[in-house]
């Protein structure tokens, strides 16, 4: 057939160029709001609706076998510059979602930072202020004994002063005959009075001091336990709720991973689309700069998708790790609860003459407060 009409080639030329202004344009504004783009949005550059266009231009070239003029031939060179540049940023955007996807599996992982902030060490200072209650408790209970002890000793012997016998028989008025007897009595009772007083006076401050110095360790024991409470009670709320709050966070960013993979999977699949498009353009560039037999040749082989690799355009999806176990076996039990008073408190050998006093059970509304350091333990 004969070779393009001068008005056709005209006409080809002005499409061309139109088709290349209207992209610059677009492409400009686009790379302006290019940091505002959501996740995964696409440039609009269409390259698949500018592919019936060239496939069309293409075709009448190389079916009628006819030549471009120099105006449309250098419109066609910007136009592959275009194209290339889409081609390019398709490139591109696979390496930012790729990124946005390594982001998400990242976040879900962070979430493993709630089960270990500190467990450990409020668990070890909960167990040091556990030793050093019993151990507080023990002395107590050893001071307890010794009380009994001591104060025993001083009712046993202020209830039966055992004064001399005299004393039962004295007479409030002696005979002259009971003088001798009388004078002799007073003696004895004045030898018993004194021993007596200094025995009594000893045993009585013995007791005296026994128990001061019990209650003083009650005191200090009961201090010691409320301490041992809020510490373990900072133990109970950091491994129940760094459970809660991995539970929660997990939850999310695996939901969140979800959401990011379908916009990516949908980017990725007209990704594809505008790739495959573009590269076709390519190929109906080359067709509508080459002449003769060439150009039949090169316009069939633009329709061979086999020949187009997309496959550089994957990306790589991963897994949520399985969640991690929260082991609360360990704050199963708290202050105040029955299995936690049988258990810590009386189970213990020395409770029975050392019994503690009212439990503070924990606040599960809000964080326990740092524990605060109770009276030195004597």
């Amino acid at each position: 057939m004969d070779s393009c009409s001068a008005e056709d080639s005209a006409n080809f030329g002005l499409k061309t160029i139109a088709l290349i202004q209207s992209n610059k344009k677009t492409i400009k504004k686009q790379e302006m709001a290019a940091s505002a783009m959501p996740l995964a949005e696409t440039v609009n550059h269409k390259p698949f609706e500018w592919e019936t266009a060239f496939d069309q231009l293409a075709a009448n070239v190389a079916n009628n076998n006819g030549k471009i003029d120099n105006v449309t031939k250098t419109a066609l060179a910007g136009m592959r510059a275009t194209v290339l540049d889409i081609l390019n940023y398709v490139v591109s955007s696979v390496k930012e979602d790729q990124g946005e996807v390594d982001r998400a599996l990242n976040v879900v992982v962070s979430c493993d930072k709630h089960l270990d902030l500190g467990d450990e060490e409020l668990k070890n200072a909960a167990s040091q202020k556990e030793g050093e209650h019993a151990t507080c408790r023990t002395s107590e209970a050893s001071l307890k004994a010794n009380t009994d002890v001591v104060c025993t000793e001083y009712t046993t012997a202020v209830s039966n002063p055992a004064p001399p016998g005299c004393m039962s028989t004295f007479s409030a008025t002696p005979t002259p005959a009971e003088y001798a007897s009388v004078v002799e009595c007073v003696g004895r009772i004045a030898t018993w009075s004194t021993s007596c007083n200094a025995s009594l006076t000893q045993k009585k401050n013995a007791c005296d001091e026994a128990t001061a110095s019990k209650t003083a360790q009650t005191q200090v024991c009961n201090a010691a336990q409320s301490i041992y409470e809020q510490y373990f009670c900072s133990y109970y709320q950091r491994v129940t709720g760094g459970c809660s709050e991995y539970s929660s966070c997990r939850a999310k960013a695996v939901s969140d991973q979800a959401t990011v993979y379908a916009a990516v999977k949908l980017a990725q699949s007209a990704r594809k689309a505008e790739y495959v498009a573009a590269d076709r353009i390519l190929c109906f560039l080359d067709v509508l700069n080459s002449t003769g037999e060439l150009s039949q040749d090169l316009l069939t082989g633009c329709f061979k998708n086999d020949t187009i690799t997309v496959t550089q355009l994957d990306i790589v999806y991963h897994d949520a790790p399985p969640p991690k176990p929260c082991d609360t076996a360990a704050v199963a039990s708290k202050p105040c609860d029955d299995e936690w008073q049988t258990n810590q408190y009386m189970g213990k050998p020395w409770y029975s003459t050392a019994p503690t006093t009212t439990c503070t059970a924990c606040v599960t509304s809000a964080p326990t407060p740092a524990p605060t350091p109770g009276p030195t333990q004597e």
